[in-house]
C-alpha cells in the first residue's frame, strides 16, 4: 500500500459528514449576506448551460452524421425550450415564496399567501 493512503483513509473516516447545522444568528448573517438574487442567479446559468450544451450536442452530431445544420438548430431550440421552462419554473416557486420569506425576515411558517 502507498505511504500515503493510511492517513489519508484516516482522515477521511475523522472527517464529518454532515456539516453541523446554522444557529439562528448564523443563519440571518448568512441571509443578510447572501440576498434571494443570489439564489436566482444560478437560473440564468443553467439557461444558459442548456443551450450551449444542446448545441453543441446538435453540433457534434451533424459533424459525424452529416446532418448539417439540422441537429444544431433543433439543439438550440430544445436547449433554449428546456432552459426557459426551468427558469420559469424557478421564477414562479420564488414568487410563491413571497418577499418574507426571500429576505430571510419572514416567520418561517409558511402560510404567506398571495394577493391577487
Amino acid at each position: 500500500m502507498l505511504h500515503y493512503a493510511r492517513p489519508l483513509r484516516e482522515a477521511v473516516e475523522d472527517y464529518p459528514h454532515e456539516p453541523a447545522p446554522l444557529r439562528g444568528d448564523q443563519l440571518a448573517m448568512a441571509q443578510r449576506r447572501y440576498p434571494s438574487w443570489v439564489g436566482l442567479s444560478g437560473q440564468g446559468i443553467e439557461l444558459v448551460a442548456a443551450v450551449v450544451g444542446l448545441t453543441l450536442l446538435g453540433y457534434w452530431f451533424d459533424l459525424h452524421f452529416a446532418t448539417t445544420p439540422t441537429a444544431t438548430i433543433i439543439g438550440a431550440i430544445l436547449g433554449l425550450v428546456g432552459g426557459m421552462l426551468n427558469f420559469v419554473r424557478a421564477a414562479l416557486a420564488a414568487t410563491r415564496r413571497g418577499p418574507d420569506d426571500r429576505d430571510g425576515q419572514g416567520s418561517g411558517s409558511g402560510d404567506n399567501k398571495r394577493v391577487r
